[in-house]
């Protein structure tokens, strides 16, 4: 069951263009207990036959602006992670004491992921689940729409699974605009991150699927950027929007 449609979410856009950036959002967060991680690298060890990576410090970033969004918020509301392999935010969320946090994710190894009591893994396709309409009061998605998605298809998933009024947070990387994004791949997936000259059409892209519109808002990017992928320097944008 949904929660009150009376709580009200932030909104915003929000950068990391600088190793200040992320290093300050992580040290808003508490330190995680370090024999619980162990438990759920064993764990994940044993049942897939792999380390559970390290939380880098992106992945840290999103972890810290999902709990600050959802710190003051009920904890019976249901949460989704679309792109949950690896992804500290439903692990975060159930530590915090949420009781409807789930995970989703084509990558097979999903269910042995940590926290499965608390946390409901599903193998599915982020642009097309089996949720039904109107199923969820919070999606986020950290770093993973760049990665094969199609930002259409998926907004307009996202604002049929949410309620109106529901949350969505979605963060991906952003690059140079003298960066030629059709010419990598990552994952066996193409690699889209979004440019500066790209930011106009990607706020008008969530009022077209039923979202708030985010403010556009100049932004210059600095010559050198904290994260180095597929040889390119990268930062991060992340929004979070309501359903209307």
């Amino acid at each position: 069951m949904t929660s009150d449609s009376s709580h009200t979410w932030p909104t915003w856009t929000r950068y990391a263009l600088r190793d200040s950036h992320l290093d300050d959002a992580i040290a808003e967060l508490n330190r995680e207990n370090r024999c619980t991680r162990k438990l759920a690298s064993l764990r994940h060890r044993l049942l897939t036959g792999t380390a559970l990576p390290p939380a880098d410090r992106p992945k840290r970033w999103d972890e810290a602006n999902v709990v600050e969004l959802l710190r003051d918020a009920p904890h019976e509301v249901r949460i989704i992670d679309h792109g949950g392999y690896n992804s500290p935010g439903p692990w975060a969320l159930a530590r915090l004491g949420f009781r409807n946090v789930e995970a989703i994710d084509l990558n097979p190894r999903l269910p042995a992921s940590p926290l499965s009591r608390r946390v409901r893994y599903s193998c599915q396709n982020m642009m097309q689940t089996a949720y039904a309409d109107g199923s969820h009061d919070v999606i986020v998605s950290g770093s993973t729409v760049e990665h094969g998605v199609d930002w259409d298809v998926w907004l307009a998933e996202c604002r049929r699974i949410l309620r109106p009024g529901g949350l969505l947070y979605v963060s991906t990387d952003l690059v140079h605009d003298t960066v030629d994004t059709g010419e990598f791949e990552a994952f066996g997936l193409p690699w889209t991150p979004l440019r500066p000259k790209d930011l106009a059409n990607a706020s008008k892209r969530f009022g077209l699927h039923g979202f708030s519109e985010p403010a556009l808002e100049p932004v210059d990017l600095p010559d050198r950027l904290p994260i180095t992928f597929l040889g390119q320097q990268c930062g991060f944008i992340a929004y979070a929007v309501t359903a209307v």
